[in-house]
């Protein structure tokens, strides 16, 4: 979960993230598939391995928030708060958002 000022930008970098793996995977698989040491069953067998790791990797690494958004979006306003002024600057639109839900 991300912070509702910044979720859309954070979920567009892991789609971008995703999607640059799956061309990596694809032109890995290409490459090892025509790799006479290897062949489709090399290749099928070293992604395989490479999947589950990342399920594993996935399961231990979860984010947990037990907290809600409110909690997560008040921390992240207090952090924002401690930066410098430009950088509390760039989120202007933030605190008009927030008076307008407000009023």
């Amino acid at each position: 979960m991300y912070p509702t000022a910044i979720r859309s930008s954070c979920h567009g970098f892991s789609a971008a993230c995703g999607k640059a793996g799956a061309s990596i995977g694809s032109y890995g698989f290409s490459v090892w598939v025509n790799n006479p040491s290897f062949g489709y069953a090399g290749a099928w067998f070293t992604f395989s391995a490479i999947s589950l790791a990342t399920i594993v990797l996935t399961w231990f690494c979860m984010f947990d928030n037990n907290e809600g958004t409110e909690v997560m979006d008040n921390d992240f306003k207090k952090k924002l708060m401690d930066e410098d002024k430009e950088t509390r600057d760039s989120f202007v639109a933030m605190k008009d958002l927030d008076a307008q839900s407000s009023a």
